[in-house]
């Protein structure tokens, strides 16, 4: 304040309730006028076309008309019409115009009524009209009331605004809205500032508790800006809109564009702004939730749809691949059936090989559908096996009732063998004879035909002759078929008084021993069935009897502590030594890995001589075991070389062992040699 003392201000400050106009001053009433009719209009040239327009003079958004009434002189319009900002004082203008198309509205006639004609008690009459053509006498019914000014709660919506240029000497950091009613600036609202370049977008809703029915709203667009060069900000305005209360009487309210408006600087603009009552927002509101509770249910329900659609679609999909698939599957399945049925009916040729030392056995051709057990019965009759062995492929062994194509026989790379199984001969109290299957357990053939217990029984070799000795006084000579392996009666040997004890092969084959309880032994001839020697010089039961290897001569014990050789052609004996030698009764195989036991008296049991573990049991005779022994069954041999030499060409030239010499010649299907062998104990 310059050089001296200080300069001071005293000031008082008070706070004060706002001061209220009273109720007949107070701004904001509203004219309710109803324009009834008019009488004795004059016509201008015919009828007229009659309208009246009423307005509060100097306050032009207040002026109202009513509809155009056609040909009439007497128009009837009871019509409503609310003018509004209307104030003790104010003067209320009626005119009634003819209506012309394409030129202007001819005047009919004119009424003013003053304040103090309507305000306290209202009006409701007619007026007359003047400045009527040619002296007519007009007048206009009409029914005014003052009513108090309609207050209620606006809300205004700022969306955005659009084409907004800041100005070249100030650098805009802002855009902010204000509204308030036209007047009275003090009822101020305002958004909050957007950064942005020349379209800002508010979306802020503004709330106006103290609205006047019939104000006008005016919008400023204001900008922050900052001075080129300076830290302190301003407010410039960029451009003005009003909205008048027509434009708000809409059943929903306003929505739109309003123009901005900044003659000084020439600037043209656009905001865009939704004005509405509480009610019209809370209606708003309540359709938008509605709608967005109905758009979400639809979007529930199409949603629900779709998985249904995608439900039937995947259920459609897997019941087709199911479908497809079983197809497919009933497809190949029939082409297997009619493979299978192809393949039952063809002829193979299957080498079979010895178990384990895959030395060539047989070569059989079979059809397909032939079982197991069938082709074991061929390989032994080629091989001139005394039993059906037991097949296998690999370590796996081969049922017999199943079918070559299902036991993988077929295959061109199936290595099938046979196994020969060890043969066990028992005699019983039961009068039979059995020839049993040591590695099955099952019974191959049965003797029956003597009249009392069998002691004793022996077979050749090759199992194609047997003999057993008989408590009934007799032996008995037994032909086996190797094709069905039946057993018959070949000859019953009679000429022994007492019961045999023994009934031994000579190694060819050809003789037969027997040895009795009468004291001697007797010598027959396998070809005749007839006795050829009667061995006697015991003086005791004689209770074995068997050949040297070379079947000259004939070996007897006794009961009376003797044993005695004699010559086979004359029956001379050649000796004799003093000291038993028991009949062996229980024998071991000849690789010495089983041996036989006696269960129950009625079963036999073959065991394993290291464990002792029962392998099988052989059970079928209905009284004791008297005799039960291995039989010295031999497998043939089959030489190699002759089968190598029938093999493809230059076969034989390769550098191959013996093994895969006999794997190629089974592959090759080569006819095979089989040697015979001699007949050995």
């Amino acid at each position: 304040s310059g050089k001296g003392p200080p300069a001071t201000l005293t000031v008082r400050i008070e706070v004060l309730p706002p001061l209220r106009p009273v109720e007949e001053s107070e701004p904001g009433c509203v004219l309710r006028v109803v324009v009834r009719s008019a009488q004795g209009l004059a016509p201008c040239a015919g009828d007229p076309d009659p309208f009246c327009v009423l307005r509060i003079p100097g306050k032009p958004n207040t002026q109202v008309q009513t509809c155009v009434r056609m040909k009439t002189t007497s128009p009837m319009w009871n019509e409503e019409h609310r003018l509004f900002n209307y104030a003790v004082g104010d003067r209320l203008e009626c005119a009634v115009l003819d209506h012309d198309f394409g030129d202007d509205a001819d005047l009919l006639g004119v009424a003013s009524l003053e304040s103090a004609d309507f305000h306290d008690d209202g009006f409701d009459g007619d007026v007359e009209l003047k400045e009527c053509r040619r002296g007519q006498v007009a007048t206009l019914s009409l029914k005014i009331e003052v009513l108090p000014p309609g207050r209620f709660h606006l809300v205004v919506t700022v969306h955005s605004a659009s084409k907004l240029i800041k100005g070249d000497d100030a650098e805009v950091s802002g855009w902010f809205c204000m509204c308030h009613p036209l007047g009275r600036p003090h009822f101020n609202a305002q958004t909050q500032q957007c950064i942005a370049a020349s379209a800002p977008q508010w979306d802020e809703e503004l709330q106006m508790p103290e609205y006047v029915e019939g104000d006008a709203l005016q919008f400023h667009v204001m900008q922050q800006t900052m001075a080129p060069g300076s830290n302190v900000a301003g407010q410039q305005v960029f451009g003005i809109a009003a909205l008048d209360s027509e434009a708000m009487r809409r059943p929903n309210g306003f929505h739109g564009e309003v123009r901005l408006s900044d003659k000084l600087a020439g600037r043209v603009g656009a905001i865009r702004v939704r004005v509405e009552s509480v009610h019209q927002w809370e209606l708003r509101r309540e359709a938008e939730a509605e709608d967005r509770r109905a758009r979400e249910e639809r979007a529930r329900e199409d949603e629900r749809r779709q998985r249904e659609r995608e439900e039937r679609d995947r259920h459609r999909g897997q019941e087709e691949a199911e479908e497809r698939a079983r197809r497919e599957a009933e497809k190949r399945a029939a082409e297997m059936a009619l493979r299978r049925a192809q393949d039952l009916e063809r002829e193979f040729l299957i080498p079979v090989l010895l178990w384990p030392s895959g030395e060539v056995l047989a070569q059989v051709s079979l059809l397909a559908r032939c079982t197991v057990l069938e082709l074991a019965q061929r390989a032994a009759k080629a091989a001139k096996l005394p039993l059906c062995p037991v097949l296998r492929i690999g370590d796996s062994l081969l049922p017999p009732s199943q079918i070559l194509l299902d036991a993988g026989a077929c295959e061109r790379n199936a290595l099938v063998y046979a196994e020969v199984c060890p043969a066990v001969l028992t005699c019983s109290g039961d009068r039979t004879a059995k020839v049993w299957n040591a590695t099955t357990g099952d019974c191959e053939l049965t003797c029956s035909g003597h009249d009392g217990a069998v002691n004793s029984a022996s077979a050749t070799p090759d199992l194609k002759w047997i003999a057993t000795a008989s408590d009934d006084g007799t032996a008995k000579l037994w032909v086996v078929d190797g094709v069905t392996q039946v057993v018959a009666v070949a000859c019953t040997m009679v000429g022994h008084l007492g019961a045999l004890h023994s009934a031994t092969f000579s190694q060819d084959a050809r003789y037969l021993v027997t040895a009795s309880a009468d004291c001697t032994a007797k010598i027959w001839s396998i070809k005749t069935g007839q006795c050829v020697q009667t061995l006697d010089g015991h003086a005791d039961a004689v209770l074995s009897a068997v050949f040297s290897s070379d079947g000259q001569f004939v070996k007897t014990t006794s009961s009376d502590g003797t044993t005695k050789t004699w010559e086979t052609e004359t029956g001379m004996c050649k000796g004799s030594v003093s000291g038993l030698d028991p009949p062996t009764a229980f024998s071991f195989t000849p690789d010495g890995n089983l041996f036989l036991t006696v269960a129950r008296d009625v079963d036999v049991e073959v065991r394993c001589i290291t464990t002792g573990a029962c392998r099988q049991t052989l059970r079928g005779h209905a009284d004791g075991v008297l005799w039960a022994s291995f039989l010295a069954l031999r497998a043939p041999q089959v030489s190699m070389m002759a089968a190598a030499r029938l093999m493809r060409p230059g076969f034989a030239e390769q550098a191959v062992s013996s093994h895969q010499l006999k794997h190629e010649a089974l592959r090759a299907g080569a006819e095979l040699i089989l040697n015979p062998c001699p007949a050995t104990h």
